[in-house]
């Protein structure tokens, strides 16, 4: 639980209490990925949840010479949980020891939902890493 609080101490631009990081451990799913290229999501799986990147780095394939990689501190797979949509990547871990939460509909209803500045910095995180795909993909295309 101290290792959680920490993390979101050093992403979240509010203070993190003792309750919310109860309700988070509480919640949510811990999950440690050992290796490097262990999947997180498979092209085709149902969105049952997404990821928040503790630590490490997590990458995607957008096209066969670009790839997008989501760092710690930011959210993997919440565009398809929101959407209901399946995933259209296969995203892994960039290497050893990725740590991360996974958050499924029951926490992100309870925990995520009610807190206005937890949802708005999870919110803002995710919508600037769409504008770094898309940047990206505009970049590529003009050079």
């Amino acid at each position: 639980m101290e290792f959680i609080k920490s993390r979101m101490e050093v992403f979240l631009s509010f203070p993190v209490n003792d309750e919310l990081v109860s309700e988070i451990n509480y919640c949510c799913s811990s999950i440690t990925f050992e290796d490097s290229e262990e999947f997180l999501f498979r092209k085709g799986d149902s969105p049952m949840g997404f990821y928040w990147i503790l630590e490490g780095s997590v990458s995607f394939e957008l096209k066969p010479d670009l790839q997008s990689i989501i760092s710690a501190g930011s959210f993997v797979g919440m565009d398809n949980f929101a959407s209901g949509q399946s995933h259209n990547f296969d995203i892994k871990t960039l290497g050893e020891n990725v740590i991360t939460l996974f958050i499924d509909r029951r926490c992100y209803n309870n925990v995520f939902l009610k807190r206005h500045d937890l949802s708005g910095f999870m919110l803002q995180k995710h919508l600037n890493q769409l504008i770094e795909i898309k940047n990206s993909l505009s970049s590529d295309a003009v050079a």
